[in-house]
């Protein structure tokens, strides 16, 4: 997919609201060309070591080390959401990438995450009404989508809010078309029906998690996947 030539920029500012301890909440802004939201760090920082400019804390007291580490790392995980919404459909709003990001600091979930903890609780069930066969399946059908995923948007893992029908079209594709039926590295399915099968297992995984994270979701905000 084509990369976006639109240029990702975050700063960050305080808001003018100071605390009884003499603080001021630290602010973030996401900008992509004119399109821009703001955001909140759930930082304070104090509005005299404050630099306009440079959006961080001067010196080098705790304060300012503990703000300015945080600043970067909210500035580190605001990018990756960039790259990976971009990767997967060649372009992003400011505010996609603001709920990216806030969905990944709320929650870290991905659809390689609630996979994993399916196996596990999977594996914990067999011998009872559970395979090891079938459990055996499951880890295959993980580590073909995890490769896919790797391999396609150079990401570890996709949230919840990056899964649309594009991404069940890139995957049927990898697996037919880039991947030729002659078998992968972790999922050595050669005829047909066994890939058919390994790629209904992971969709029926990323279907649990988009199902779980739409469930958390208040009703009248939720959208069709």
């Amino acid at each position: 997919m084509k990369a976006s030539n639109e240029k990702l920029k975050v700063s960050f500012y305080l808001k003018k609201n100071i605390s009884r301890a003499g603080l001021c909440p630290v602010m973030g802004r996401v900008a992509i060309e004119q399109d821009m939201v703001q955001f909140s760090c759930k930082l304070e920082a104090n509005p005299d070591l404050w630099g306009t400019r440079a959006g961080r804390l001067n010196g080098k007291s705790a304060h300012a080390r503990k703000v300015n580490n945080e600043i970067d790392k909210i500035n580190v995980a605001v990018n990756a959401k960039y790259r990976e919404i971009v990767a997967l459909r060649g372009k992003a709003t400011a505010n996609e990438v603001k709920n990216a990001f806030q969905g990944n600091a709320l929650a870290q979930e991905t659809v390689l995450k609630v996979f994993r903890e399916h196996n596990e609780a999977f594996e914990k069930r067999i011998g009872v009404n559970r395979t090891n066969g079938t459990y055996l399946n499951y880890i295959s059908s993980y580590l073909c989508l995890e490769r896919f995923i790797k391999e396609k948007y150079h990401v570890s893992g996709l949230s919840f809010r990056q899964l649309d029908y594009s991404f069940i079209e890139n995957y049927d594709f990898y697996m037919r078309i880039d991947c030729k039926y002659t078998g992968l590295t972790n999922c050595q399915a050669r005829d047909r029906e066994k890939l058919h099968f390994h790629f209904n297992i992971s969709l029926t995984a990323v279907s649990v998690a988009k199902a779980t994270h739409w469930l958390s979701i208040e009703k009248e905000k939720r959208k069709p996947f």
